[in-house]
């Protein structure tokens, strides 16, 4: 698994995935993957504040609708400053912190809002900090969106979307917590299990999990995650016979094998794991396929090559 990598699943850009991925999830076949989205929010009893009194309300994400919008990545205080001219009544909103209060994505579906922030790639989730972008998104929410010109909102959802553990909604102030993998399933329920899409958001899960620290080992209790330790002979030998199917563990990966000295490197264990199946987590930069090692071992240190030196 993890040395057969394609270009596409190296991308830790997050817009990649909440504006590329997610919205064709969607967008499939009129909005219909927008309908499943709504059901999916109701089955995992999230509910939207009505708009005005805050109080709860129904999603009500059955469809059909009159009117939709999806935006992603929308600068909403920077446009409006642009447009404010022409937006009776919004004229006066003063920018704030413009970075915070940018959402992955807006839609609008007849008089319900959803606005989702998402984090893909952040390992580790602060609650105070997520707490403190999503009052800021909410700000925007109250003071632009829901009073926004020819509009009629009477409902609105705010998500936060992730793929590691996330503090609960109560926590951070939102009506909900999703999972990437929440919509890798979406993805397969609405596109089907081979689509590209699907086969993306399952390909970015699995590595996500695999290089990710699970919270319990956050406190420096890490778990095994390789399969066994051998000395350099040993490991020398087990490359040359299972080539990439084997991963070689060495703190620094590459630079720091080769700096190292060949007194070092006898005397040492040298971990491993299987390509196939790696054991999670794994820092990518400490780990080297098997082929790798080989000739990075054969270019630096030659004499160890011998099997009567080791």
């Amino acid at each position: 698994m993890i040395h057969n990598i394609k270009i596409h699943d190296i991308c830790r850009t997050e817009r990649y995935y909440t504006a590329t991925l997610l919205p064709y999830v969607l967008l499939h076949e009129s909005f219909a993957g927008l309908r499943a989205f709504l059901r999916l929010l109701e089955e995992k009893n999230i509910r939207a504040l009505a708009a005005g009194t805050g109080a709860p309300a129904a999603l009500n994400g059955g469809g059909p609708f009159a009117h939709v919008e999806l935006i992603s990545e929308m600068d909403l205080v920077r446009d409006l400053h642009f447009y404010a001219p022409w937006l009776a009544g919004l004229e006066n909103v003063l920018a704030e912190e413009a970075d915070s209060i940018r959402p992955d994505l807006v839609l609008v579906a007849d008089r319900l809002l959803v606005v989702i922030e998402a984090k893909f790639f952040h390992d580790s989730l602060v609650p105070d900090t997520i707490r403190n972008q999503i009052l800021g998104q909410q700000r925007v929410i109250e003071k632009v969106l829901l009073r926004f010109p020819g509009y009629s909102f009477d409902r609105y959802c705010h998500l936060f979307l992730s793929a590691a553990p996330a503090p609960s909604a109560d926590v951070i102030g939102c009506q909900g917590v999703l999972y990437w993998d929440d919509i890798r399933q979406l993805a397969e329920e609405v596109l089907g299990r081979e689509h590209y899409v699907t086969q993306r958001l399952t390909r970015a899960t699995e590595m996500y999990k695999l290089v990710s620290v699970p919270q319990t080992h956050r406190g420096g209790q890490f778990a095994r995650n390789y399969c066994g330790i051998l000395a350099l002979g040993e490991m020398v030998e087990k490359c040359r016979q299972e080539g990439d199917g084997v991963l070689v563990g060495y703190f620094g990966g590459a630079t720091k094998l080769r700096a190292c000295t060949p007194e070092d490197l006898k005397n040492r264990g040298f971990k491993w794991d299987r390509a196939d199946a790696p054991i999670p987590p794994k820092v990518p930069q400490n780990w080297m396929p098997g082929a790798r090692f080989l000739e990075l071992i054969m270019a630096k240190f030659p004499d160890l090559m011998n099997p009567t030196r080791n």
